[in-house]
């Protein structure tokens, strides 16, 4: 996204010195003094335009998804803290709490051969964290190691 980026923004600066460029040669045209005539010209200069337009939303694309991944980085990082948060609480509790906690948590824990585990937990990852997305709340969510 950043090398798209980078694009847009030295296309964009290219489009504006062709601009200035194409401004200069329309007060040629306009004085006599230029071999390109009017409508040329202005359809040059609308085709810059066009082409800046579109080259500016793709800037604005490209600087909205950033925005959102840094949003995305610095949610994820608070989603870091809370969970290290939760776990120094969970570490200073009693082994009887501790049981009574992992107990409301997960509903079932399988064991296959090779040591395969998959644990079945009666709240989702969304309801853990706080987030909501499309699932639906206190579905169960499958984790195998």
């Amino acid at each position: 996204m950043q090398n798209q980026q980078k694009q847009a923004e030295s296309k964009l600066r290219q489009l504006r010195k062709d601009e200035k460029l194409l401004n200069e040669e329309l007060i040629k045209v306009l004085r006599g003094s230029s071999s390109l005539n009017r409508n040329t010209i202005q359809s040059l200069i609308d085709e810059n335009h066009n082409e800046q337009k579109e080259v500016e939303a793709i800037l604005r694309d490209c600087q909205n998804a950033a925005s959102k991944e840094n949003f995305r980085i610095k949610l994820l990082g608070n989603h870091l803290k809370d969970i290290t948060n939760w776990s120094i609480q969970f570490d200073s509790m009693t082994i009887d709490k501790r049981r009574a906690v992992l107990h409301q948590m997960i509903s079932r824990i399988e064991v296959t051969r090779g040591y395969n585990i998959s644990i079945l937990f009666n709240v989702s990852l969304e309801d853990f964290t706080g987030e909501h997305s499309e699932q639906k709340a206190g579905e169960n969510l499958a984790v195998g190691h």
